[in-house]
């Protein structure tokens, strides 16, 4: 029996690993819901201060959920010094772990915010997609591990599909370009440092410590660049949403789930956020796909099915293996009676 166990652990990992990625696929679906939303919000509140408020209000609801989960912890914590000094050292670890990718995720969202201001929001969307290939050229660099060439194939396909979805001609590089191209360069190393970090850290302290960087860093930049400060009161409920579901519970469920994911699967699933904005924008604003969208709406899906589909295939043949070795050990067992 002590032969099935390897078979059994692999089962077990690829259950998790497809339950991490339907997480991050939902958390996909919850950002392409927010397009039609922020585009709204955004033409009555400037976007960095749209962004401090979003991101202040999804770290004080984190927050606040920390301080509540921390208290039947911190009853253990005062018993023993042992405890205390190993929580005061997971504490700092999470924290400057939490600050760097804070950082990094604000020098996303910023330049992006920045590049938004001369470059069109298609042209835009299709260079950060870029993120989708960064992530599996720098994973073998982070982790030292290769990709398969069903993984590359997949990534292949949701770049297309960007392509088709996004790409607009006359295409010239312009100085927002480059902007929007360092914005994806940040998409891409925010998921890789979650991958780096998020097994070794609490979820849900660093999920709150990221965002509030975020928010310190969009007030300053509100600060610099949209004196004097306004908010319309029409943007206040898309403001709550965003900061409630599509940040602080999107970035949790994140942390959570690159746990058990690799980074390449969570760049291709956020492929998938242009589709589901595309759908959101045909149910609440009446918007319409061309037939080009379409198709590179499609080639996006395959691509994830091509990520996600192999592998539980893979996993089926992991299963029968480990019922024809129970079958033949059994059998063999009889035999020997």
């Amino acid at each position: 029996m002590q032969d099935l166990e390897p078979t059994r652990f692999r089962v077990r990992s690829s259950l998790r690993e497809l339950q991490a990625d339907l997480l991050l696929l939902a958390v996909t679906l919850i950002w392409g819901s927010t397009f039609v939303i922020v585009k709204g919000a955004i033409a009555e509140t400037p976007p960095f201060t749209f962004l401090f408020l979003r991101f202040f209000i999804a770290s004080a609801f984190l927050f606040t959920w920390v301080v509540v989960s921390r208290r039947s912890r911190l009853r253990r914590v005062v018993r023993s010094s042992l405890i205390r000094d190993e929580e005061a050292i997971r504490q700092a670890r999470t924290t400057a772990r939490a600050l760097v990718t804070g950082l990094v995720l604000f020098f996303a969202y910023a330049t992006q915010t920045i590049g938004l201001l001369t470059v069109d929001a298609a042209k835009a969307a299709f260079i950060t997609g870029f993120s989708v290939v960064l992530v599996p050229l720098f994973t073998p660099l982070v982790f030292g591990t290769r990709q398969d060439v069903w993984v590359w194939l997949g990534v292949l396909l949701a770049t297309v599909g960007l392509f088709f979805m996004s790409f607009r001609l006359p295409f010239a590089v312009e100085w927002g370009d480059l902007w929007v191209m360092a914005c994806a360069l940040g998409y891409a190393a925010h998921i890789l440092l979650v991958a780096v970090f998020s097994p070794s850290v609490e979820p849900l302290e660093f999920t709150a410590i990221q965002l509030a960087v975020v928010s310190a860093g969009s007030l300053a930049g509100a600060v610099v660049l949209e004196r004097p400060l306004r908010v319309h009161l029409r943007t206040v409920p898309a403001i709550v949403f965003t900061g409630i579901f599509a940040t602080s519970v999107a970035f949790l469920v994140q942390a959570w789930a690159q746990r058990y994911t690799s980074p390449t699967h969570t760049a291709v699933i956020f492929a998938a956020e242009p589709v589901f904005g595309a759908m959101f924008a045909w149910l609440l604003a009446g918007e319409t796909l061309t037939l080009r969208e379409t198709i590179g709406a499609a080639c996006i899906l395959g691509g994830i099915l091509m990520t996600e589909v192999l592998p539980v295939f893979e996993l089926s043949r992991v299963r029968s293996a480990g019922a024809l070795e129970r079958q033949e050990e059994e059998s063999g067992s009889n035999g020997d009676a």
